[in-house]
């Protein structure tokens, strides 16, 4: 078996580990919900003004121009945000499974009066295949830290992605109350 050579407080990296990764997928489930509920609102919105007649005596045609525009940009940060959050979500999600397995192992070898012998260079090799090219880089530095014995440094990660995800969340509802601000604005009276 391929073990790591720093191996002090094991049991407690191992649990922060499976904590951070509960938070960063509990948390990226809440920005994309959030995120999706406010591009819908931000888009309705958006087109009731653009469908009601009467928006143009009162919005000059410039600020929907404006808001549709930010509404784009809006658009393309919760696509980024959406796609932050499969990754997280399906991480977090696969974390227990992943463990699991380990212990699985574990006990079957133990049940024979075997050693276990996992080879973790060549389960690492397998989960790097499965990884495009431009991800892969992310990848190969975690595990090598988590084979250097940093079982929390994936984990972090995840969180540190998260709350990435947080900030695009923030941005969004910033257009969205640059548009809302602008059209205020713009109204008479």
């Amino acid at each position: 078996m391929t073990t790591s050579r720093n191996v002090d407080h094991v049991h407690e990296k191992v649990m922060a580990s499976a904590a951070l990764t509960e938070i960063a997928g509990k948390v990226s489930k809440s920005f994309d919900s959030f995120a999706s509920w406010l591009l819908a609102g931000f888009g309705g919105a958006l087109a009731l003004l653009l469908a009601n007649h009467e928006t143009l005596v009162l919005v000059p045609v410039a600020t929907l121009r404006f808001g549709a525009m930010l509404f784009l940009c809006a658009t393309i940060l919760t696509v980024v945000e959406k796609y932050l959050a499969i990754i997280v979500i399906a991480a977090a999600e696969a974390a227990p499974f992943g463990r699991q397995l380990f212990q699985d192992h574990a006990r079957l070898m133990e049940a024979h009066g075997l050693e276990p012998d996992l080879d973790v260079q060549v389960f690492i090799y397998e989960l790097k295949k499965a990884i495009f090219p431009s991800a892969r880089w992310v990848l190969t530095r975690m595990l090598a830290k988590t084979v250097a014995g940093d079982f929390a440094a994936f984990s972090r990660v995840l969180v540190g992605v998260a709350q990435f995800q947080g900030l695009l969340v923030v941005l969004e509802v910033v257009l969205f109350l640059w548009v809302v601000g602008r059209i205020v604005s713009t109204l008479p009276g």
